[in-house]
């Protein structure tokens, strides 16, 4: 049953297995190389990172909503505060998007304080969120699912091309994980149900 509900999964698979979302001035070239590793290490997944796949802006919040699978999102210093980011973050837990946080040294989450106030921690210069009906309430709420999920911390031990590869790795096997347990889920939910039809006829 457990192979059956992963093929039946690949076969029902989006656009996207993975959308980067990052702070384009902080870590384009970091976003661009984990794109790489990702592909490297699953080369039947496809990853979205904008620079490479947009096509018109505003489609961004859509194919989050309807083509992406896992939202990776790179934490640097800056990434919350983009509109584009944080839309992209309250859009991912508004659909029940699987979100894993790669953090950074420099990172550090929002305060209680900074989350009741994002019109001023949000650089709002670029875009207005309620454009595409993204309030701050949904906003502040993608930004705690985040803080809660788990995170991958950057190796400071390890430089370059072997600090993204570690992290894909930890991305990849993470996500690997949750389908099995996903699966998993199905396969016992799909049996109970069996059993309770068996049960039920059995009665009458």
């Amino acid at each position: 049953c457990v192979v059956w509900n992963l093929m039946q999964r690949f076969s029902d698979r989006k656009q996207f297995q993975y959308f980067i979302c990052h702070h384009k001035a902080a870590a384009a070239a970091q976003a661009r190389l984990l794109k790489i590793k990702l592909q490297g290490l699953d080369s039947s997944s496809t990853v979205f990172i904008d620079s490479d796949n947009l096509q018109h802006l505003d489609t961004l919040f859509d194919i989050v909503r309807t083509n992406v699978e896992n939202l990776v999102v790179y934490l640097t210093k800056d990434t919350l505060t983009r509109p584009w980011c944080a839309g992209e973050i309250a859009t991912a837990w508004q659909n029940g998007i699987r979100t894993t946080p790669v953090r950074c040294p420099c990172y550090s989450s929002p305060t209680h304080e900074q989350l009741q106030d994002l019109n001023n921690y949000m650089d709002l210069s670029s875009a207005n969120l309620m454009q595409y009906s993204i309030t701050n309430e949904m906003v502040a709420q993608g930004f705690l699912s985040l803080a809660s999920s788990r995170e991958i911390v950057l190796d400071s031990n390890l430089v370059g091309f072997a600090k993204l590869e570690d992290v894909a790795q930890k991305v990849v096997g993470s996500t690997r994980a949750a389908q099995v347990l996903q699966s998993w889920g199905v396969a016992s939910k799909n049996q109970h149900s069996g059993q309770s039809a068996i049960s039920e006829s059995t009665v009458v």
